[in-house]
């Protein structure tokens, strides 16, 4: 429904890819982005396919001639072949432009252009690769031979085209309003520059040349190479193979979807991998949740995406973010901070910093816990468990509910004992509990058990006449805030106890909660007002755990048809446009749809794993 982005790499590196505009005020097009390793350094303002005719540069969405704006138009076509080739077809008067990339083996990302000559005329036509840099300090641009060396910070890679006969490298703007690469194809400034050093944008291209005789289609195919240096990216360029990459690039990706393959969660699966750089599982890429600037690890989505890992039964990536996590400092009580930079520090600079969010304890202490179900590994020690549970000792509580946090609900109401976030910390006290038991630590065992009892009886207590969940409590009154909150559908799945009070409260929140059908709205407050795609995820889990097929699978064709191009989902749907999306894509969102295909392996979690309860 939604035009097609999405996040793009391998275990070595990670981008954001799109043809059309998707993000307001978005300057760049093709790659947006690309980090090495890991997300300190952003190399790419943008990477892509330039089409030069008659004057006329044709690239990603955009149409640029010499003279005068560029014109905007959507791709006639847009779509996700294999899980894991990202293709759009753009059709002029004279042509047909169909651009396609794919992450194959470690260290390439593969673009081909594919054009047809759809006149009776022949064309002469110039196609180029255009890579643009980010601004950064100290950033050196080399031509070495055939291929175009970017180095800075200690990151490596190259551009290599199977054919170029021109080549150009320039400064571009430090602005991020970028002209300078488009002007050198479309204006023939091609540079005799080696080699440039600078602390701003540098725009480079490598181009061919080329007659299409009438109805005849030729393909431009190049790389950016990922190398641990110079010499390493030059020898790595010069042996790919041009033949076949598609090809290859589908087995690949197949191979590690493996055994557990879902086809549609595999879209989502395969881009959730590609975000995954060694741990740090970002909040976002399209940089609506960055941290001062940079990409985040925020401890809440990433521990709830990381689910998405370990229940399709990918559990290297799953013990990557728990690794990640857990080299991070904490504060002086134990508790986790919201967000960490790619260092590991602490970086709160987003826009929702709200002090603190407890409700990671319970998304912790349950994934360690069903990593422990399903692989019979316990991946920390018991005592970082302890230390990490027994936070909550130093955590006041108001009526039996743990806060004053900002929690899922990113304290939309002010410093709050919210109810939503006591059920996330009830399941995951089980599922801690079970490991105590495993682990002959009875004291703790029978004291979790007992702070998961208490906390069940005042989240009950919560529930109203009119058959739901009060949000919670604040601190600045006594008296509930009646209010619906959706996030508590986060519950069962989470290992919240499926009481008959949380079957009506399910059933309230379908009816009331709703928009368009089955999307399910974010709590009872207007921040992005309409559904959004967590909570509607959310409420497909429960609908399977309490065996409600029917919804189960009628939430899942809702979500199905809300995908972007690439077969990936928003953040949350606009109440008053259904066609208009916010943050597209987000991470969380698309980790817990994951989920939402896994719902046999987190029900057998949820049978199994809380027998002390």
């Amino acid at each position: 429904m939604y035009p097609g982005l999405t996040i793009i790499g391998t275990h070595k590196f990670s981008g954001l890819y799109g043809c059309n505009e998707t993000i307001i005020d978005q300057k760049a097009i093709g790659l947006q982005h690309l980090f090495i390793d890991d997300y300190s350094v952003d190399l790419v303002y943008t990477a892509c396919s330039v089409l030069t005719n008659e004057g006329i540069s044709y690239f990603g969405d955009r149409i640029k001639p010499k003279a005068g704006h560029a014109l905007r138009q959507k791709s006639s076509s847009s779509s996700v072949q294999n899980h894991c080739i990202y293709e759009d077809v753009f059709t002029y008067e004279k042509f047909v432009k169909t651009d396609r990339v794919t992450a194959v083996d470690q260290d390439y990302l593969y673009f081909e252009t594919e054009i047809e000559n759809r006149s009776d005329i022949a064309q002469a036509i110039k196609l180029s690769a255009l890579c643009i840099t980010e601004n950064q300090a100290n950033y050196r641009v080399k031509k070495v031979n055939d291929m175009i060396v970017f180095a800075v910070k200690g990151k490596t890679f190259a551009v290599k085209a199977q054919k170029s006969a021109q080549s150009a490298m320039s400064l571009d703007a430090p602005t991020g309003f970028m002209y300078k690469g488009i002007e050198d194809i479309l204006f023939e400034k091609h540079q005799e520059a080696e080699e440039i050093q600078s602390d701003t944008a540098i725009a480079t291209s490598l181009s061919d040349k080329c007659i299409i005789n009438p109805h005849e289609t030729t393909t431009f195919k190049w790389i950016l190479v990922i190398g641990d240096d110079e010499a390493d990216c030059l020898r790595k360029g010069q042996k790919f193979d041009f033949d076949d990459v598609l090809k290859r690039s589908a087995v690949q990706w197949r191979a590690w979807l493996g055994k557990s393959y879902r086809e549609s969660a595999a879209d989502a699966l395969v881009a959730l991998k590609a975000a995954n750089l060694n741990g740090l599982l970002p909040a976002d890429l399209t940089g609506h949740y960055f941290a001062n600037h940079r990409v985040c690890f925020y401890v809440r989505d990433a521990l709830m995406a990381s689910r998405a890992f370990l229940y399709a039964g990918h559990y290297e990536e799953f013990r990557e973010v728990i690794r990640f996590l857990m080299a991070c400092p904490v504060k002086e009580n134990g508790e986790f901070y919201q967000r960490y930079n790619a260092d590991q520090l602490p970086d709160e600079g987003a826009n929702n910093n709200v002090f603190s969010q407890v409700d990671s304890i319970g998304y912790f202490a349950r994934v360690i816990a069903d990593y422990y179900h399903l692989t019979g590994e316990l991946l920390i020690d018991f005592d970082r468990l302890r230390r990490t549970v027994d936070v909550l000792d130093h955590i006041h509580t108001k009526n039996g509910l743990y806060g004053p946090e900002g929690g899922v609900n990113e304290g939309v109401y002010g410093p709050a004992y919210i109810t939503s976030t006591n059920m996330f910390i009830a399941g995951g006290l089980l599922g801690a509990a079970t490991i105590a038991s495993t682990c002959g630590e009875h004291t703790y065992q029978e004291k979790w058990t007992a702070l998961a009892t208490g906390i069940i009886k005042s989240c009950e207590a919560t529930f109203l006449e009119e058959e739901y969940y009060a949000y919670g409590y604040v601190d600045y009154h006594e008296d509930l805030v009646l209010k619906y909150d959706t996030p508590q559908l986060f519950g069962g799945s989470l290992g919240y106890p499926i009481t008959a009070r949380y079957r009506k409260s399910f059933r309230f929140l379908a009816q009331f909660g709703t928009y368009f059908g089955y999307g399910f709205g974010y709590s009872e407050q207007e921040y992005h007002n309409g559904p959004w795609i967590f909570n509607t995820a959310a409420a497909a889990q429960v609908a399977y755990l309490i065996h409600d097929k029917e919804t189960y699978e009628a939430i899942m064709s809702w979500l199905k048809a809300h995908r972007n191009a690439y077969g990936l989902l928003p953040e949350a749907v606009d109440a008053t446009d259904e066609t208009n999306c916010f943050i597209n894509p987000l991470i969380w969102a698309n980790a817990e749809y994951i989920c939402c295909h896994y719902m046999d392996v987190i029900s057998k979690c949820r049978g199994e794993l809380d027998e002390c309860s």
